[in-house]
């Protein structure tokens, strides 16, 4: 039961698709049930509520990230000494919006298991949130090369973005949001991201075919964004450059 929560919470974060998403959080807590000892089941009960928080699709937002909390801590007190137990309380904190104690966790992951190339992937995203764009860079570079084909590689790719962005590198924007695009077509901030760079230099077409299928998946996403209920970067003048030009790209609250 657990393998299959799994499952439906991999198709729902690759697929775009919120009601996966809930048939992942139904056989997480059927094999909860089963076993409240099974961490993999808590795992996927944090993950999938998180994610369905990040995507905007949580018609409760508070309700949704207090679940992802509890079973991030239970899956914490199951298995205390393993990096993912770390990672995940870190994915819960950043969506709540504590950057600090989420980037803490991450590291704290890394420093458990150095060798995890998805806690890399991660906490390169972070580490750009962060507006520490050299460690971002050297994070994403290492994390691909211990696993350049591990299906979660597109995070290392939309941390280099995030850098390109705050850098204002608009080509390196493009190829980085492209390749990130390319492994995850439906996470959000990386269409957030390509329709930056078109709006900056002043591609329509491309903007216009990026914010279809950015609503077609998230279509509450850019709301979030102007909401802060969701922050894709943490220094206040990097998250004024975003806002400024998804207001550039004709988008508004």
């Amino acid at each position: 039961m657990a393998w299959r929560a799994a499952k439906a919470m991999s198709d729902a974060m690759f697929g775009g698709t919120p009601e996966r998403s809930l048939e992942a959080i139904e056989a997480a807590a059927q094999s909860i049930a089963l076993d409240r000892s099974c961490a993999l089941a808590w795992h996927v009960l944090s993950n999938t509520h998180s994610w369905r928080v990040f995507m905007a699709w949580a018609p409760d937002r508070d309700t949704e990230l207090a679940v992802s909390r509890h079973a991030a801590d239970m899956l914490l007190s199951l298995a205390p000494n393993d990096s993912r137990s770390y990672f995940q309380r870190g994915i819960v904190q950043q969506m709540a919006g504590d950057a600090t104690a989420g980037a803490a966790d991450m590291r704290r992951a890394l420093s458990l298991n150095p060798n995890d190339a998805t806690v890399q992937f991660y906490l390169a995203y972070v580490e750009a949130a962060e507006g520490n764009t050299g460690r971002a860079r050297e994070l994403a570079e290492q994390a691909v090369r211990i696993s350049p084909k591990d299906r979660w590689v597109g995070t290392a790719h939309l941390a280099r973005a995030l850098c390109a962005f705050i850098d204002r590198e608009w080509q390196a924007l493009h190829d980085w949001a492209d390749l990130a695009i390319q492994a995850q077509a439906t996470h959000p901030i990386r269409r957030v991201l390509m329709i930056v760079f078109a709006a900056e230099v002043g591609d329509q077409p491309l903007l216009r075919k990026h914010l279809g299928r950015l609503q077609a998946a998230a279509p509450d996403f850019i709301g979030s964004l102007f909401r802060c209920d969701y922050r894709p970067l943490h220094r206040p003048e990097h998250a004024r450059m975003l806002l400024d030009s998804l207001r550039k790209a004709g988008l508004e609250p």
